[in-house]
């Protein structure tokens, strides 16, 4: 079995090297960014709305990583958050890959980016030896007394 060791390790790497600066950048700058990539934003509503959901989201999605590989009860969490929040972004793509009249193929490494994360933590999750999910803390849906 995989150890906790191997998913904070995975945890710290996406989070200080991806999710972290990326995060960072799409919060200073969305609009330099994504012309790197060639998308390009008619209104400041739209540059609005990727640096929240880009530039906000992905800074504190890479703090969640890093805090919890200190947090260790935490691991399960963030696991599953991942797993869900790159799914996301892979179905979107693939979508958009056969919606396109043309395709923007720029899309695909992306989607194998995005698939990769929610491999590796679906697998994490499966075989690696993470403390479950409301280990004591408030699994009981007994009220709690003041």
């Amino acid at each position: 079995m995989m150890g906790v060791r191997f998913a904070k390790g995975y945890l710290l790497i996406i989070g200080v090297l991806f999710y972290i600066p990326f995060g960072v950048l799409f919060l200073i700058d969305p609009a330099a960014m994504f012309a790197k990539m060639g998308i390009l934003f008619g209104s400041d509503m739209a540059l609005e709305e990727v640096r929240a959901s880009h530039g906000g989201v992905w800074l504190i999605t890479g703090l969640f990583c890093v805090v919890s590989v200190w947090q260790q009860q935490w691991l399960r969490y963030v696991l599953v958050y991942l797993l869900l929040f790159n799914a996301g972004f892979a179905i979107g793509r693939v979508v958009s890959l056969v919606e396109a009249v043309v395709p923007a193929m720029q899309l695909v490494p992306l989607f194998g980016f995005d698939l990769i994360l929610v491999l590796v933590s679906a697998v994490l999750l499966s075989r690696a030896d993470l403390p479950e999910l409301n280990s004591g803390r408030v699994a009981s849906n007994e009220p709690i007394d003041a």
